[in-house]
């Protein structure tokens, strides 16, 4: 199991990091003029980039105050076409970790994508404090990150040097209360302005993982009828099994979209 996740890990970091440098890449590529002309380049790049992620830049870098917030994707000309090139780069990323992992559990195979999802999110976040696109939150997050490393080294070390014998630690109640405090407050802020960049480091993979998990379910299961066209086998016989359900979920899932969209 610890080489299982050993190897999840190697080909998630891989395929998420890369993941968000090609589509960093991409999008110089596909504008390579921003408005940001006296920031260094690959800052005013990278601030294009999230900006496609849905994650405002603070006006304190457009003249401003530091209390409002621009998105730079408004600034380029033709920039609504890329809106979806980070939800295509990181599936990418989480069809590449599941093709590497042979696993004929669904759950299992977006598992591994979702991993990619979360190796793409650590990037953004990396590049939103070395950018210091939002200077509020790059320090929420250089904080938050500084108490999770913190705590993760003095657990270590206490499971180290006491070797599993039961450890408590006695502080003030005003404490518990003041980090309680900042830390709801602090995620709370984090996910009001995240919660674009969170949707899409974890849809594409899971998206990526849930085909490549259902291909696989009905390759296999379409071998076992001894059939030429496995997939399709697979996919007739659960048809004919659950041909109920899936008449009245199709029509309740086209009534809930004609209802919504008004086209009645």
């Amino acid at each position: 199991m610890r080489r299982y996740r050993r190897k999840r890990l190697k080909y998630a970091l891989f395929s998420g990091i890369v993941a968000f440098a090609a589509g960093w890449a991409a999008s110089i590529l596909l504008i390579p003029e921003t408005p940001f002309t006296e920031q260094p380049r690959w800052r005013s790049t990278l601030w294009l980039y999230l900006g496609f992620h849905g994650i405002p830049l603070s006006d304190i870098h457009l003249g401003g105050m530091g209390f409002g917030t621009e998105q730079p994707t408004t600034l380029v000309e033709n920039s609504e076409a890329l809106r979806y090139l980070p939800l295509a780069a990181v599936g990418c990323a989480g069809a590449y970790t599941t093709k590497q992992i042979s696993t004929r559990s669904i759950k299992n195979t977006v598992s591994n994508a979702l991993t990619a999802g979360s190796a793409y999110f650590l990037a953004a976040l990396i590049a939103i404090v070395a950018t210091d696109m939002r200077p509020g939150i790059s320090l929420l997050l250089v904080v938050g990150g500084g108490i999770a490393g913190a705590a993760w080294l003095g657990s270590t070390f206490l499971s180290t040097f006491t070797r599993g014998i039961p450890f408590i630690g006695i502080t003030s109640l005003g404490t518990l209360i003041g980090v309680g405090f900042l830390v709801i407050a602090g995620g709370a802020a984090l996910l009001s302005i995240l919660w674009e960049l969170i949707a899409i480091a974890y849809a594409g993979p899971a998206i990526a993982g849930i085909l490549i998990g259902t291909e696989r379910s009905l390759r296999s299961d379409g071998r076992t009828r001894n059939s030429d066209w496995p997939r399709l086998a697979s996919i007739k016989y659960h048809f004919r099994e659950n041909w109920i359900e899936i008449v009245v979920s199709a029509g309740v899932v086209a009534a809930l979209y004609l209802g919504l969209t008004n086209t009645i």
